[in-house]
């Protein structure tokens, strides 16, 4: 499956599935495209609804990677393990972070994953949809 191109434009006759294969630069041409031409070759009635929406890769590491990790849950899990293993001494064992410290670790954990997905060339072969709106397909003109 080739996956669409990043900030274009695409036309769907289901507002869950986009697979038209044609891309737009701008909304406006996908717009015409989508009630027009689309609509017709789709079986689109007029009356009823096609939509429209822009590419939204999902295949950007760090943002896989911030999806991925959560310290909350990271220090708690943390918390846990060593309750099993030390019982109540290990209570106050969890260290206390301060904001900037929360933040810095998070980030370079964040860093750390995402390097990785790009060094051992793993990606996403999905996509969403941003932006999507709902049009109403005119009468056809006669040919």
């Amino acid at each position: 499956m080739t996956l669409p191109t990043e900030g274009k434009w695409l036309a769907s006759s289901d507002e869950e599935h986009w697979d038209c294969g044609e891309e737009f630069d701008t909304k406006d041409e996908a717009a015409v495209y989508a009630v027009g031409e689309f609509a017709k070759d789709y079986g689109v009635e007029p009356g009823r609804r096609v939509w429209i929406g822009r590419v939204e890769s999902l295949d950007k590491p760090l943002d896989l990677a911030a999806s991925m990790f959560d310290l909350d849950d990271a220090l708690e899990k943390l918390g846990e393990a060593l309750f099993e293993q030390c019982g109540e001494a290990a209570e106050d064992a969890v260290p206390t972070l301060s904001k900037r410290e929360y933040e810095d670790f998070e980030t370079h954990v964040r860093v750390a994953i995402a390097t990785w997905l790009r060094a051992n060339d793993k990606h996403v072969e999905c996509f969403a949809i941003e932006h999507v709106e709902s049009l109403v397909v005119p009468p056809y003109e006669e040919d």
